[in-house]
């Protein structure tokens, strides 16, 4: 199925300055995503749904919107490389190494 392929894709690439992104694009983001949030938690509803998720991320978005802080990060741990992506500081895991060799020594199916 493509969208799990995609989903373990962005999980198996996720590293360090992934992480980061995602926290720092939080407040900038967060009204935007709040009426994203919202429109699905109505749509959830409207589908017989109870919506439990999105209306935690709905009420975490909303006090992000209206100022509250957004958790202050630890500073880069250490065993650190820069990413080419974008230039930040990143772990490198044996378990990442180890996903990346199985990957490149995986031979390609026929098609």
């Amino acid at each position: 199925d493509e969208t799990w392929e995609n989903l373990v894709a962005q999980f198996d690439a996720a590293d360090e300055a992934f992480l980061r992104r995602l926290v720092d694009g939080t407040a900038p983001h967060a009204t935007r995503r709040l009426h994203e949030m919202e429109a699905a938690e109505t749509m959830l509803r409207e589908l017989g749904l109870e919506p439990t998720m999105t209306r935690g991320t709905v009420a975490s978005l909303r006090r992000i919107a209206d100022g509250a802080p957004v958790p202050e990060l630890p500073r880069p741990a250490g065993g650190t490389r820069q990413t080419s992506r974008t230039g930040q500081a990143s772990p490198t895991s044996p378990t990442r190494q180890a996903r990346k060799a199985r990957q490149t020594e995986t031979p390609s199916s026929p098609q």
